[in-house]
């Protein structure tokens, strides 16, 4: 398990960033854009979470982190469409009935999930993303233990992501091409572990 968080972890190492200051755009990743709108709900619901979970979370990670998850599902899906390993709407389906039972009920996956600054609205493609990271290793290196696996994931990842045109507006921070992680003027923010946790594992 630990290999595969930090091979989702070197995924933040990917990919250079530019800047974009175009209205209601967040960030964007090859066009896809995450609006301010929907920021701003994800938010919303981190915070609505906080509340009824009793969970304290730190204002200033929840929009880096929720942008974060952005970039990398991204990227990680994108990669698994390229060679035909998608996690299908069904096995997500399943997935998340399965850690519903685990955690012994909905409620209780989603405040696992708060935990790690998911959203419930963003549930879906983070269980998918971690889907998609075991079919991509399993893919690319069926023979090998997972930790080759995950060797080789991530310098095939390497070189894929460089194709990214990933793009932030200032005001939520910079994704940082020497350092590879969202940052901004106070301090570098990457995903959590947690969230690398759950959306592997649950």
């Amino acid at each position: 398990m630990k290999r595969v968080l930090a091979l989702i972890t070197a995924l933040l190492l990917l990919a250079g960033c530019a800047v974009v200051d175009k209205a209601g755009l967040a960030a964007s990743v090859n066009g896809k854009e995450l609006g301010v709108a929907d920021l701003s709900r994800y938010v919303e619901q981190m915070n609505s979470a906080a509340g009824e979970f009793g969970l304290e979370i730190d204002p200033s990670e929840v929009n880096r982190g929720i942008i974060n998850a952005f970039i990398v599902e991204h990227i990680l899906n994108e990669m698994a469409f390229k060679y035909g390993v998608s996690a299908t709407d069904a096995e997500v389906n399943a997935r998340i009935r399965a850690l519903e039972l685990e955690f012994g009920s909905r409620e209780e996956l989603l405040r696992a999930a708060a935990e790690s600054l998911i959203a419930e609205e963003q549930l879906f493609e983070s269980i998918r993303a971690g889907l998609n990271t075991a079919k991509l290793g399993a893919y690319l290196a069926p023979d090998e233990n997972q930790e080759e696996q995950n060797d080789l994931l991530f310098i095939e990842l390497i070189e894929y992501a460089k194709t990214f045109d990933i793009q932030v507006a200032p005001r939520f921070g910079t994704w940082d091409r020497e350092i590879m992680v969202l940052v901004d003027a106070v301090s570098d923010v990457v995903l959590t572990k947690e969230y690398f946790d759950f959306i592997q594992n649950g």
